[in-house]
């Protein structure tokens, strides 16, 4: 029944999830940092399941904002190809800030 509902759901292991947390002391440049990455992913032409970014359960931890943009796909290797550009968009954009991406294959806790 279980794997009956993970296959439904799309989640591990019937399908994969990457999940982006973005961090910053500023909570508008988690936002716009947030944002720019998911719209990374709605350029691509694979199809993902995008949900957010939205703010994390905990959206604020000692003075740093946080946020979550989940994105499932049916093959592993899809995610970890659109991880290598979000790092390069990341990298790109936000040098030297306080603004942070951590990325999580296959989480075993909510962000």
């Amino acid at each position: 029944r279980e794997i009956w509902y993970r296959q439904m759901m799309a989640y591990p292991p019937a399908a994969h999830m990457l999940v982006v947390q973005v961090t910053s002391p500023k909570e508008e440049d988690a936002d716009q940092t947030a944002t720019r990455l998911a719209q990374v992913v709605a350029r691509q032409e694979e199809e993902y399941a995008v949900m957010g970014p939205t703010d994390a359960a905990i959206k604020k931890i000692s003075d740093i904002y946080r946020k979550a943009i989940y994105i499932k796909a049916r093959e592993y290797e899809k995610l970890t190809d659109l991880m290598r550009r979000l790092e390069e968009s990341f990298s790109e954009t936000v040098a030297g800030s306080q603004t942070h991406v951590w990325f999580d294959f296959d989480p075993m806790s909510g962000f």
